[in-house]
């Protein structure tokens, strides 16, 4: 039977499209249509996932690495680290039956990480201010125009330490430890 080798190269974001993917970016959701293409063709024996990637965006990456780890026992599905496998990437390969690696592989990165820029001392100094009008409690939380509070810090604390959680009990589960 023939062997199907889906590239996962490039930083990962949940809904690329061919302009993301020339710039260097790999789609979850066409990733995902892909490895079910070949889960789903019969001349399709194996499937080997080549990795190059950083890791990057949470979306779609606990659905997909589930998806890969119940394909155990289906086909075969080897991930390999070539070159890097990191974050994101790595999550999805350790749902692999098989995790190979090239000598000069660099695997690992288990870890999430959230963003906030408070501009608003920049602003300040520019003479701009910036009024947000929105309903509901928690909707400008977190906006980049003034300083995160203390609230606003523990919810996007407790959001990283969720997938942070979901991502270590995910590698745990797929590499067997």
């Amino acid at each position: 039977q023939g062997v199907a080798v889906l590239p996962l190269v490039g930083t990962i974001v949940p809904r690329g499209n061919m302009f993301s993917e020339s710039s260097g970016a790999v789609s979850m959701q066409r990733f995902t249509n892909s490895f079910r293409q070949a889960m789903s063709d019969s001349e399709v024996g194996h499937i080997i996932i080549d990795v190059d990637s950083p890791g990057g965006q949470v979306g779609g990456v606990a659905e997909l690495a589930d998806e890969i780890y119940q394909a155990r026992g289906v086909k075969p599905v080897t991930a390999v680290a070539n070159h890097l496998m990191a974050s994101a990437a790595y999550w999805i390969g350790t749902a692999a039956e098989e995790l190979v690696m090239t000598p000069s592989a660099q695997v690992g990165s288990i870890g999430v990480f959230a963003m906030h820029e408070d501009w608003s001392q920049a602003l300040e100094k520019e003479g701009i201010s910036v009024s947000l009008i929105s309903a509901g409690k928690y909707k400008t939380e977190g906006n980049p125009y003034e300083p995160l509070d203390d609230e606003a810090r523990g919810a996007i604390q407790k959001s990283v330490d969720d997938y942070y959680s979901m991502f270590v009990t995910a590698v745990a589960r797929g590499r067997g430890v």
